[in-house]
């Protein structure tokens, strides 16, 4: 990657957060929403409230710093296996009655996603 793009990666990740609405730093910290339609999401010892990441042809990989317990997790596959830590899990809502979320969705690809201290 070119220095020059590199240079320029964080200003355009925030100004991605407040072009949705105005805040402040603690608040974008707390908050990751991605996209893509033909790329791999990988997200690696993320400290986070809210993680929303989809994809339409690409795997997603999640190393979440906390407790899985901490998390209402929205994992959704259609065409691929979703990985928790040792677990193949089915589409579903783990701990739904939690206020942190983690949101993560593709079509065509599995889901990796592991908690880590």
């Amino acid at each position: 990657m070119k220095t020059q793009m590199k240079k320029g990666i964080l200003e355009i990740f925030v100004l991605g957060f407040l072009k949705k609405e105005d805040s402040y730093g603690y608040k974008i910290v707390q908050e990751l929403y991605n996209r893509t339609t033909n790329g791999n999401i990988n997200l690696r010892n993320v400290v986070a409230i809210d993680i929303d990441s989809v994809t339409t042809n690409g795997k997603i990989i999640a190393s979440i710093v906390g407790d899985s317990d901490e998390f209402k997790m929205d994992l959704r596959v259609t065409n691929g296996k979703i990985y928790l830590g040792d677990f193949v899990l089915a589409s579903q809502v783990l701990n739904p009655t939690k206020t942190n979320i983690i949101r993560l969705h593709t079509t065509n690809g599995n889901i990796e996603i592991e908690f880590v201290e």
